[in-house]
């Protein structure tokens, strides 16, 4: 019996990673372009994919109970894992794409200010604007 049960969590653990490599690599190719203006409709049927993968591997748990399994986050927490991530790279000085960052608060008004780190806000007149990824990922930065 023990047997048994320590075989089914071998195999719920390699199934989880062959759904990471090949269907969660699918959900988020290319993410942190597309993730601040995907609609919510769109962003439920995402996370769907991922409740249904989730119920075949542990099909007594709830979906926040099998998320609780190790490396495994909402895909919507996982989006903007990576998005700042990517931001934070693109942000570092020897990066080639820094020129696209906005400068900091206090490169940009050279006075002491309390959030001198974090980039300038860019100046946004539609919302579709202000919701691709770098206006996304200031206003972020700031917390709004």
């Amino acid at each position: 019996m023990y047997d048994q049960h320590r075989q089914d969590k071998l195999e719920k653990l390699e199934l989880l990673k062959v759904y990471f490599a090949l269907i969660r690599s699918v959900l988020e190719y290319c993410c942190p372009m597309w993730h601040n203006a995907l609609p919510v409709k769109l962003s439920y049927s995402i996370e769907r994919v991922q409740k249904r993968a989730l119920r075949i591997m542990f099909p007594a748990r709830h979906y926040q109970e099998a998320l609780a399994t190790p490396g495994c986050v909402s895909l919507h927490t996982r989006r903007m894992e990576l998005c700042s991530k990517l931001f934070t790279k693109i942000n570092k000085p020897e990066f080639r794409l820094r020129h696209l960052v906005p400068p900091t608060r206090s490169q940009a008004h050279g006075r002491s200010l309390r959030n001198k780190d974090r980039p300038s806000l860019i100046s946004c007149k539609t919302e579709r604007f202000k919701r691709i990824f770098f206006p996304a990922m200031c206003l972020y930065a700031h917390g709004i």
